[in-house]
């Protein structure tokens, strides 16, 4: 006969390796996603940055435009 603490333990064992299971699932199908964003936002910083050494009128405007604390589109 099982005793109640060795039933629980092993339903909590298996409740574990599920959510371990899940977490390594969710982890592989993200990271993809992830680095496509972390390299978009690279490309976009330095285009802007670019175009800021580029044209010195636009990064005036962009250095005002952030200190009165402007809402940039």
């Amino acid at each position: 006969m099982f005793e109640p603490n060795a039933v629980a333990a092993a339903e909590a064992k298996k409740k574990a390796a599920e959510r371990q299971a899940q977490k390594d699932r969710m982890e592989a199908e993200s990271k993809p996603k992830a680095e496509r964003q972390f390299t978009a936002s690279a490309n976009m910083m330095t285009d802007m940055s670019k175009q800021l050494s580029d044209n010195p009128r636009l990064a005036r405007l962009m250095e005002l435009a952030n200190q009165k604390s402007c809402k940039i589109q």
